[in-house]
C-alpha cells in the first residue's frame, strides 16, 4: 500500500523514510536503542541511454556535469546497490545494515524481512524506454541467481505534450501473436528485467542491446487485458492520499 503525505523536504532530498520507536528485548541480538528519527538517504544515479538532464534541472539532484542520467535511486537495499544514510547518528550506514540492526523499527513486529523490499526511484524518460516485463516472486526465485519479483507502480510528476505510456496488452493477444511481433535475439537474463524490444537502437558500446524474448513471453500474463491508470484515493486523513495497494 502506498500513501502520500505532503511534507516539506530539504533541498536535494527526494525521500525521507519514517521509522517507529519500538524498543527491543534486552536479550535480543539486536540494537536496544530505537531507530526513532526520519532517515534521509543519498541518491545514486544510473546513466541509461534513455535518460536526460531533468533529474538535475527539475529535481535539483546533484548529477554529474556531463552525460545523461535516467534514474535517481532514492531508497534501495538490493545486493551491492545500497542507499547510504545522510543524516543523524546512523549517517554513513547502508540501508542493509539498518535492516539487520533495526528490523522492527523498519518493518514492525509482524513483518520480518532480510532486506528492505521496496525500491524508490525518480525517472527522467527523455527517450523511449525499452518494452519490458518483470517476473513475479515465483518466477524470480527460478532465476540464476534467484531474485525477488518486481511489481512496479509509477506516479507521473510531469509529462510533455504527446507523451505516452505503453502498458499491458490488447484483449485477445496470445503468446503466439506477441512472439510473431518481435525479432528473435540472444536470450540472457538481466536481474529482474526482461527486455522484449528496444526500438532497434544500440547501447553506449555501439552494439544492439540484448533482448530476452523467451523469458518475456514466459513471464507475461496473457489473461490480463488493457491496463488503465489508477487515480489517487482519499483516506480518513485529508492530507494523505492512497496511491497504490499491492498484495
Amino acid at each position: 500500500m502506498g500513501l502520500r503525505k505532503r511534507p516539506v523536504l530539504p533541498p536535494n532530498i527526494g525521500f525521507i523514510l519514517p521509522t517507529t520507536s519500538i524498543r527491543y528485548n534486552e536479550a535480543a541480538p539486536r540494537r536496544t536503542v530505537p531507530l526513532n528519527y526520519p532517515l534521509i538517504f543519498k541518491p545514486t544515479f544510473r546513466d541509461y541511454i534513455w535518460g536526460g538532464r531533468r533529474l538535475g534541472t527539475v529535481l535539483n539532484k546533484p548529477i554529474p556535469d556531463e552525460g545523461d542520467y535516467a534514474e535517481s535511486w532514492e531508497v534501495v537495499d538490493h545486493g551491492e546497490d545500497q542507499s547510504i544514510v545522510a543524516n543523524g547518528p546512523e549517517a554513513g550506514k547502508t540501508l542493509g545494515q539498518l535492516v539487520n540492526e533495526f528490523p522492527e523499527d523498519l518493518f514492525g513486529s509482524k513483518t520480518p524481512s532480510a532486506t528492505f523490499p521496496l525500491l524508490f526511484k525518480f525517472l527522467d524518460a527523455n527517450r523511449d524506454l525499452s518494452i519490458q516485463v518483470h517476473p513475479d516472486d515465483a518466477q524470480g526465485a527460478k532465476l540464476d541467481p534467484p531474485d525477488l519479483g518486481k511489481t512496479e507502480a509509477w506516479y507521473i510528476l510531469d509529462a510533455e505534450p504527446g507523451a505516452k505510456v505503453y502498458v499491458g496488452l490488447k484483449e485477445g493477444i496470445t503468446q503466439e501473436d506477441l512472439a510473431k511481433a518481435v525479432v528473435e535475439d540472444k536470450v540472457i537474463a538481466s536481474n529482474t528485467t526482461f527486455r522484449l524490444f528496444d526500438w532497434n537502437r544500440v547501447g553506449a558500446d555501439g552494439k544492439p542491446r540484448q533482448l530476452h524474448i523467451q523469458e518475456s513471453l514466459d513471464t507475461i500474463d496473457f489473461e490480463k487485458g488493457p491496463v488503465q491508470p489508477q487515480e489517487p484515493q482519499p483516506t480518513s486523513d485529508p492530507d494523505i492520499e492512497r496511491l497504490v495497494t499491492c498484495d
